[in-house]
C-alpha cells in the first residue's frame, strides 16, 4: 500500500509527487512492484510532464494523458551526461497479464530524477545542440509533434506542415513546453517523398586549403584509388562550377558526365543581377523565372528537350530582356547583358546540367 503524503510539484495539482528526496535510484524489483502494485490505480497520477526537475523527485505518469508516451522524455532537461543514466530491464510477469489492448501495464510510468552525486539539488545550464553556433539550450521535439511531421511531410508541403504544427500548439507563445514546437523548417524534411530516405545525410568529406587544379586533383586521385571501381563505372558528378574541380574529376572519371548544381548556378545569377545593378529581390524575378521557369506553372530555359529547343528559348527571350533598356534609359541598340551572360554560359547549360535537354541526349543514346 501506498502511505506516503503527496506533495505537488511546483503547486500544480496535476504535477503530484510520487516521493521526495529519495536519494537511492529504485531497483528493478522494487519499480516493478510500484508499478504491479493493485492499489495503484488510486494514486494520484501526473497529466502532464514535470519540466526543468533539479532534485530528487519521482512521479507516477499517467501515459494515456500523452499522444505518445516518449513524450514524457521531452522534460526540458536535454541529455546531460553527468548527470543522466539509461537503461532498459526486461521482466517477464506470468502472475499479472497485460490488458488485452496491448496498452503499457496499468498505464502508468516510474519517472525518477536522481541526483547520482548526493546533493539534494543541482543547478546547471541545458547546452545547445552539438552543431549549433548559437549558445541558446536546445530542448527536442516530443516523439509525437516528430511522428506528426513524418507523417504529414509525405503528403504536404514542409511549409504547410511547419505552420500546421506550430498552430495546433497554441503557437509560439502558448506551449508550456517547447518541445511541442517543431524546432525549425528544416526538421519537416526527414524524409525525401521520393526516395523515403533522408534528403541530408554525411558523407565522406575531403577539406581543401586552396582552389587549384592540383589540390583537387590530389583529393581526387585519393578518392579513385580508395575505391577503384569508381574511375570506371562512375556515371556523373556534380560541382559547384568551380574550373579546376571540374577539370579534375573530368580527367579521372573518364565515362562521367559532368552536371553543375542548380542552386549555386541560381546564386551566380543573382550576383550577375546585382552585379548589373538589379538588387532588389522584385527586380530579379523575372530575370530568374525565364532562366529556372515558375514551378508547375511556367518552364524556363533550364526545361529546354534538346539543343535546338535551348538554342530557341535563349532567343526568345532576348527582346523580353533587352525591353530593360527602357528602365536603364538606353538607347535602342541596347543588348541585355543578363542575356549576354546566359549566352555566353548556353553551351554550360547543355553540357553540366541534369535538364530536359540532358536527360533526352542520354536516353537516345
Amino acid at each position: 500500500e501506498f502511505n506516503m503524503p503527496m506533495r505537488n510539484y511546483c503547486n500544480d495539482e496535476s504535477l503530484p509527487i510520487f516521493e521526495q528526496d529519495k536519494k537511492e535510484r529504485y531497483t528493478p524489483m522494487e519499480a516493478m512492484e510500484i508499478l504491479t502494485d493493485k492499489n495503484i490505480d488510486n494514486v494520484p497520477k501526473c497529466t502532464k510532464v514535470p519540466l526543468r526537475v533539479r532534485a530528487n523527485r519521482t512521479f507516477l505518469m499517467d501515459t494515456t494523458k500523452y499522444k505518445q508516451w516518449e513524450d514524457i522524455k521531452s522534460d526540458m532537461m536535454a541529455l546531460i551526461h553527468m548527470f543522466s543514466e539509461q537503461s532498459t530491464w526486461t521482466l517477464n510477469i506470468e502472475e499479472y497479464p497485460p490488458s488485452q489492448s496491448g496498452a503499457v501495464l496499468n498505464n502508468v510510468c516510474l519517472l525518477q530524477y536522481h541526483i547520482s552525486t548526493g546533493e539534494d539539488t543541482v543547478e546547471f545550464e541545458v547546452k545547445s545542440h552539438g552543431s549549433s553556433k548559437e549558445k541558446k539550450p536546445f530542448y527536442p521535439c516530443e516523439k509525437s509533434v516528430l511522428n506528426t511531421i513524418k507523417e504529414r511531410v509525405a503528403k504536404q508541403p514542409a511549409s504547410t506542415v511547419y505552420e500546421d504544427v506550430k498552430k495546433e500548439a497554441g503557437g509560439p507563445s502558448k506551449p508550456r513546453n517547447i518541445g511541442q514546437l517543431p524546432r525549425s523548417r528544416q526538421q519537416t524534411f526527414l524524409k525525401s517523398k521520393r526516395t523515403q530516405v533522408p534528403p541530408v545525410f554525411t558523407g565522406p568529406t575531403a577539406l581543401h586549403h586552396s582552389k587549384t587544379k592540383a589540390t583537387f586533383k590530389k583529393i581526387v586521385d585519393e578518392v579513385t584509388s580508395a575505391s577503384p571501381d569508381l574511375a570506371n563505372k562512375a556515371e556523373s558528378f556534380i560541382t559547384d562550377g568551380d574550373l579546376p574541380l571540374h577539370e579534375s574529376l573530368e580527367e579521372c572519371l573518364k565515362h562521367a558526365k559532368g552536371l553543375r548544381c542548380f542552386i549555386h548556378f541560381k546564386r551566380n545569377c543573382i550576383d550577375k543581377l546585382s552585379e548589373l545593378g538589379r538588387k532588389e529581390k522584385k527586380q530579379q524575378e523575372f530575370f530568374l523565372q525565364t532562366v529556372f521557369g515558375k514551378q508547375d506553372k511556367e518552364e524556363g530555359i533550364l526545361d529546354a528537350w534538346g539543343k535546338r529547343d535551348l538554342r530557341a528559348r535563349l532567343d526568345s527571350v532576348k527582346d523580353d530582356l533587352d525591353k530593360e533598356r527602357e528602365v536603364l534609359k538606353k538607347g535602342d541598340n541596347y543588348e541585355s547583358q543578363f542575356w549576354v551572360y546566359l549566352n555566353k554560359n548556353s553551351v554550360m547549360f547543355w553540357k553540366e546540367y541534369d535538364c530536359k535537354s540532358s536527360r533526352e541526349s542520354r536516353t537516345s543514346t
